[in-house]
């Protein structure tokens, strides 16, 4: 019998077998949240109950701007090591400011591409694909490596899986930096195989491969990712881990019942100690959205006994959060869905055409499984938070002794209000400074009148809300004003904070 053929029956007949007396994680959830007596639960009921984590603190959550968010769907963020380069995935992205790309016309672009963004004096750069990796096809980034390489999920010509027209599923490459090109290498099996695989991450060490997967022998009934299902495309998946060996990779071992459910666990995160794992689960809502939650372990080499799960508090929405990333400086970063203000006219805009992701587009065919089940009637975001948000414009932007903003730096001033378009919430300060050189009335006057100049062009661009403009001279110096960055200090500074 054809390979191809006999898998497909294998697939089907898996996803008609329901045991009606295995009961799914949101079951026992739901049980867990009526009003029992506590003597009476068992301690399994009560080691599930939900303890809420609270990551957030005192960091300013906020919306990327428009040079990674569009509105088309932007998610899975990633950092590289030297926190500068924001890898990120887009689904079928053209672009927002200078540039634009062409779904269409293009061999490099289309469904799930790769981009990435440079991180400049505290903005986000106008993000670029990585054109050497993305085809008509799904790519979409996950892990970055201290040496630049990246982990990717894609439907390159080497996956195992089936290639049918709305069936050909995902598979986990390496993709190293060559020049100014990549190589890829494909994780074989038993990383891979003819399911789903997708989200890979590795261990500190890279010795284990951690993702996620829709293969048979998973916690609950086989249900594939894509497929129609519980009112939502994301399938039954859950997160496996494979340790490297001197040939390749060992066996893909379940992380178990206490991280997986009968529904879809996905995007697997762990901290740098490696004890803490972060997800994205429907197995504790409405089934049909996603949330972040958090499991412990006391050992970083035992991978199936987890205490959990904890609410990430201050992420979760009423829809999709996923691709949480809590980054070593404890920068984090995440995904998550809005409702549109309009009823989508286009087609299957967000993939799901009712029963698979078959991603029928407008001028070009795209088929196969994505990484990420969209709703057509949201559009998806990126957000970060972190302990200070400042954005700087230093004194190359400013002839000597002057205040007038140059003109080469008036788009910077245009993204700056973009991001705070998007947060409105958002305080705003604009301070000026200057080093110890010359008087110090006039360094004030200076500073202040810098703050100004920067301020007015945010109003000249757009911006309405109340702006705190304030000059401070000579004070809170960046660097020592007798060593060579002593030009550093004369700076403009926006400040971001929460209203209280």
């Amino acid at each position: 019998m054809n390979i191809r053929i006999y898998a497909l029956t294998v697939i089907l007949f898996l996803n008609s077998c329901v045991d009606d007396a295995k009961k799914t994680r949101i079951d026992e959830v739901t049980s867990v949240n009526t009003e029992l007596d506590e003597s009476k639960e068992s301690d399994e009921t009560r080691a599930r109950k939900f303890v809420s984590m609270n990551l957030i603190g005192d960091k300013i959550v906020s919306k990327i701007g428009h040079t990674v968010n569009t509105m088309a769907y932007e998610y899975s963020p990633v950092l590289d090591a030297k926190n500068q380069l924001l890898y990120f995935t887009g689904m079928d992205r053209t672009g927002f400011y200078d540039f634009k790309q062409s779904l269409i016309d293009s061999k490099n672009s289309g469904g799930e591409d790769i981009f990435f963004s440079r991180l400049v004096n505290g903005i986000w750069t106008d993000a670029r694909p990585l054109s050497f990796l993305n085809t008509n096809s799904h790519e979409s980034v996950s892990y970055v490596c201290d040496n630049g390489d990246l982990l990717v999920t894609a439907n390159y010509e080497e996956n195992l899986g089936l290639n049918e027209a709305g069936v050909e599923t995902t598979d986990i490459f390496i993709a190293r930096p060559n020049g100014n090109k990549f190589s890829v290498e494909h994780l074989p099996e038993p990383v891979n195989s003819m399911y789903f695989e997708a989200d890979a991450i590795f261990s500190g060490d890279e010795a284990y491969v951690v993702f996620s997967s829709d293969r048979p022998g998973c916690v609950g009934d086989y249900h594939k990712k894509g497929w129609l299902w519980e009112n939502c495309l994301w399938g039954n998946t859950d997160i496996y881990v494979s340790k490297r060996n001197s040939y390749g990779w060992d066996n893909a071992i379940n992380l178990g019942d206490v991280v997986n459910t009968g529904l879809a666990e996905r995007f697997p995160w762990l901290s740098k100690d490696g004890l803490t794992l972060f997800i994205s689960s429907n197995a504790y809502t409405d089934i049909a959205n996603m949330d972040v939650y958090a499991f412990t372990r006391s050992d970083n080499q035992n991978w199936t006994d987890w205490n959990g799960p904890f609410e990430v508090s201050g992420v979760n929405t009423k829809n999709d959060d996923i691709g949480f990333k809590l980054m070593e400086d404890s920068t984090l970063f995440f995904a998550s869905a809005t409702n549109l203000t309009f009823t989508p006219t286009m087609a299957a805009r967000g993939g799901d055409a009712g029963v698979r992701e078959t991603n029928f587009r407008t001028g070009y065919d795209l088929f196969g499984c994505q990484v990420a089940s969209l709703k057509s009637g949201q559009v998806m975001d990126i957000y970060t938070g972190k302990n200070n948000s400042v954005y700087t414009l230093e004194d190359v932007c400013f002839e000597l002794n002057s205040f007038e903003l140059k003109e080469e730096f008036y788009m910077d001033i245009k993204m700056v209000v973009d991001y705070i378009s998007l947060n409105p919430d958002l305080s705003v300060e604009v301070i000026g400074f200057t080093d110890d050189t010359g008087d110090y009335d006039y360094n004030q006057t200076l500073s202040l009148n810098r703050a100004q100049s920067v301020a007015d062009k945010m109003k000249e661009a757009g911006l309405q809300k109340h702006l705190n403009v304030l000059g401070k001279g000579e004070s809170n110096p960046k660097y020592a004003n007798n060593s060579s960055q002593k030009y550093k200090n004369r700076r403009v500074e926006i400040r971001f904070s929460e209203n209280d």
